[in-house]
């Protein structure tokens, strides 16, 4: 195979999972300094990629999916190779119009055998690799490596830091005190921290040492705001800050804890500490989404009976105590 000039890494779903995509991006800038990389993802984790300096270009898929067919393809036309990291019927098809060279997809969808003409077989539901691992298998027909130990993909999960802080951020910072971001709702995507441990763990905090800063979207609010009411000591970031400044927040501030969710992610890349806060369920437990960063750990719950049974309420995010959390954070002061 000819050495590729321009590779479309397409990835359309959300924010931690296109982060675990990055480790793609510079693994391919190792190989090939010149290749061109384009991210296809939708708009609202643009800001994310935007960071990554192993990313040239972002294509929306917003702006894509409302074309008509021949015009979207256009926007495609000028790559050799694209990579369905995330399977989407319609991007095979308009890049399969687009004739680009080199259409990469995992075999266990159908509609691939029409419109890829490089398929790799493996399966994510089945596997017990990470994340970030099961996507490097699609580099597979590019004849670059396929297999790397997280610890590999750590060096390869970069995101950059901003240099500058936007009144929004500086406003939440404080210049004498740890800088602790909680983000404690995850918009349903997994299991969370129950919001009373994050108040008991707020209170095993020094407020002396301690700023900690509560963040979530303003969609949140409805949930957070009578929770918030019960914390006076406590900065509220909820819903004040546009993803831009909430990834320039991560990269500022001392701390993060969080549930599995996107946040955890980017602090991670950031290189920012961060413990994330995760089921022991399978598939989505730490070995799959575990965060990727030279200061990222995570606290994995204890299975509980209703997730054996596979049935009732499961209670197994309340095993992880607060205390334990705390012991990890307390280790953050000395970094």
């Amino acid at each position: 195979m000819q050495t590729p000039q321009h590779i479309i890494i397409s990835r359309t779903d959300n924010i931690g999972d296109v982060v675990l995509t990055l480790p793609m991006a510079a693994l391919i800038k190792q190989h090939w300094p010149s290749c061109k990389i384009s991210f296809l993802a939708r708009n609202y984790v643009a800001d994310v990629i935007n960071a990554c300096p192993d990313v040239d270009d972002f294509i929306s898929w917003d702006t894509l999916q409302k074309l008509p067919g021949k015009h979207a393809s256009e926007h495609l036309s000028g790559a050799d190779t694209l990579i369905h990291a995330f399977p989407r019927k319609q991007i095979a098809k308009l890049a399969k119009m687009a004739k680009i060279k080199n259409r990469i997809g995992t075999s266990h969808r159908l509609y691939h055998w029409l419109t890829c003409n490089r398929k790799v077989n493996f399966s994510r539901k089945k596997s017990d690799q990470h994340e970030a691992q099961l996507n490097l298998k699609l580099l597979a027909p590019l004849g670059l490596p396929t297999q790397a130990s997280l610890v590999e993909l750590i060096n390869l999960t970069h995101l950059n830091k901003a240099t500058t802080q936007p009144e929004a951020v500086q406003a939440l910072l404080s210049d004498k005190k740890f800088n602790l971001v909680l983000h404690p709702l995850t918009n349903g995507n997994t299991k969370e921290w129950p919001l009373e441990k994050f108040a008991a763990l707020i209170n095993l905090l020094p407020s002396e040492k301690y700023n900690c800063i509560i963040t979530g979207s303003v969609g949140e609010l409805n949930r957070l705001e009578p929770w918030l009411a019960t914390l006076p000591g406590v900065t509220n970031g909820v819903g004040k800050l546009t993803l831009a400044q909430f990834v320039n927040l991560l990269g500022q501030v001392n701390g993060v804890v969080v549930n599995s969710t996107g946040p955890l992610h980017i602090a991670a890349a950031l290189g920012t500490p961060v413990l994330g806060l995760f089921p022991a369920e399978k598939g989505k437990d730490p070995g799959r989404w575990g965060p990727l960063g030279k200061h990222a750990s995570f606290i994995e719950a204890q299975i509980c009976s209703a997730c054996r049974q596979l049935k009732g309420d499961c209670q197994c995010m309340q095993s992880i105590t607060p205390k334990s959390v705390a012991k990890v954070v307390n280790t953050w002061l000395t970094l």
